[in-house]
């Protein structure tokens, strides 16, 4: 079970919903402290482990992919702060598109 909601009401069904032995993945990240059952943790003997963003192995994973010339440059499109609307407009416009991030970004990123 993974945990991408990082919703108070979420928290509080999670291990209730989990099976036994079950694991829950905590993705999303809560702003203030949440409601979450011990008890059914051990009772459930359920593993649970907490995230940033991405596990070990996804990392492994994209490199393995990436050294044996997976094509991942098609995946990522980079745009200048000036062309932030247009990501905008690709997510509410149902686009090709995952994740669009913004951040500032040093050296040239912005020059093709």
């Amino acid at each position: 079970m993974y945990d991408c909601a990082a919703h108070p009401v979420v928290a509080a069904l999670l291990t209730k919903v989990v099976k036994v032995q079950g694991m829950i993945e905590i993705v999303g990240s809560y702003k203030k402290p949440a409601e979450f059952q011990l008890l059914d943790i051990e009772f459930k003997e359920l593993t649970v482990i907490g995230t940033r963003v991405y596990t070990k192995r996804d990392f492994n994973t994209a490199i393995n992919l990436i050294s044996k010339g997976f094509p991942y440059e098609r995946l990522i499109t980079v745009y200048s702060p000036e062309q932030a609307k247009d990501g905008f407009d690709m997510c509410l416009n149902g686009g090709d598109v995952i994740k669009v991030m913004y951040g500032v970004c040093i050296a040239n990123l912005y020059e093709k």
